[in-house]
């Protein structure tokens, strides 16, 4: 399996730069590794023009994010397994995403790496237009966030390990804006646990649904909004 770690696809995010500067200076045989975004690294930003996990598929701008997402849609591309690694201030929120079309054996990488909840990315995203990629999101200051265990982890993974963990699967709806929030007057989301019906059906959706990256100060809206997914993989 060849693989490729990717970190600092937003500038601010550190478990992924940490692990891309490890595995560049101590390499793991089979596996590559770069930084997405090195200006928004350099300055510790999120990003510098645009944010460069949504300038993927972009063809109108013009910016170094849209120029920068073309040149990494052509790199992924050479490889089994790219491994996209992103931090959220949420606690409890580790989790991977991966493409529409929800690969099995991608869930498998996931279920491999000891990640059980993986979400469907349906919005433009790395995931989207680049289906060997499964993005990984873990809490800062999580036992997760660091980079010793995901050396390991992805030694394990280049090495054949496969284990059974069941993957439960979400597929992303919608967000809640911090306004909507306001409305709500609710302050009791955690990630994964699903909100009131009544919260649910103030925000328009006939479906339960479940919060992540609630409250993130690395993100603009109060928490991006998810469902189970029922149908058949």
């Amino acid at each position: 399996m060849k693989v490729l770690v990717i970190g600092g696809m937003h500038g601010n995010e550190k478990l992924g730069i940490s692990l891309v500067e490890s595995l560049q200076k101590n390499p793991i045989p089979g596996v590559d590794a770069l930084i997405a975004n090195p200006r928004a690294v350099d300055v510790s930003h999120r990003f510098v023009d645009t944010d460069l996990n949504r300038s993927f598929g972009d063809g109108a701008s013009q910016g170094y994010e849209s120029q920068r997402a073309s040149e990494l849609t052509a790199v992924v591309a050479d490889y089994d397994v790219v491994l996209d690694f992103h931090n959220t201030m949420t606690p409890n929120n580790n989790c991977s995403f991966i493409g529409p079309d929800l690969k099995p054996e991608l869930l498998g990488v996931s279920a491999s790496l000891g990640l059980s909840r993986c979400i469907r990315a349906t919005y433009d995203c790395i995931n989207r237009w680049c289906s060997n990629v499964v993005s990984i999101e873990i809490s800062v200051d999580d036992e997760l966030d660091a980079v010793p265990v995901w050396r390991e982890r992805i030694r394990q993974l280049v090495a054949g390990r496969r284990v059974s963990t069941e993957v439960k699967v979400y597929v992303f709806v919608g967000r809640c804006t911090w306004e909507q929030k306001e409305m709500l007057r609710s302050d009791d989301w955690r990630p994964f646990e699903q909100i009131d019906v009544r919260e649910q059906t103030a925000l328009g959706y006939g479906e339960p649904l479940y919060p992540i990256f609630v409250g993130s100060k690395f993100t603009e809206y109060y928490a991006t909004l998810l469902r189970e997914y029922t149908e058949e993989l």
